[in-house]
């Protein structure tokens, strides 16, 4: 056997200048292109006529309509399970914001329910493990459990 025959097929290279493309099986689809000729033909593509006619047509079909209005139900359905949860947080914090201990606002889009323990830290939601804050309160915490955010300890004083 020659040592060819035991040479690893070579990876996948861009179509247009033959470069060899970083992709690794199993994380999304392997590219066509290198980044910079695909940035290129992105280009030519909304400048072309005929390619936004085209898109147009597309969003026209029924199948892509279909689409949208599913992801525009999963939209909905995220925010009315979001209502049914937010009244019961509310009355169980005696409408005070978790973390400050201001009145939460009487505009339901400025209430956040938070995660004490993030998600990313391992959080569940579970509604033991959410609560309702005001939206500056919950963007200032981040994903920080609350003993590590700072103003947590003067919240607590104040509840």
């Amino acid at each position: 056997m020659a040592s060819d025959d035991l040479a690893p097929p070579p990876g996948p290279q861009c179509i247009d200048c033959g470069k060899p493309l970083r992709w690794s099986p199993g994380v999304g689809r392997c590219p066509k292109r290198c980044p910079e000729h695909a940035r290129e033909r992105t280009r030519e593509h909304r400048r072309n006529p005929e390619y936004r006619e085209r898109d147009r047509e597309r969003r026209r079909t029924p199948e892509y309509r279909e689409r949208q209005r599913e992801r525009d139900r999963e939209r909905n359905a995220k925010a009315v399970r979001r209502r049914k949860l937010l009244v019961p947080l509310i009355v169980r914090q005696g409408a005070l914001c978790a973390l400050c201990g201001n009145r939460l606002p009487e505009d339901a889009a400025d209430i956040h329910v938070d995660h004490i323990v993030p998600v990313a830290r391992g959080g569940t939601s579970d509604p033991e493990n959410l609560q309702a804050v005001c939206a500056g309160c919950n963007l200032r915490k981040g994903a920080r459990q609350p003993p590590a955010a700072r103003f947590f300890n003067r919240a607590r004083r104040r509840l």
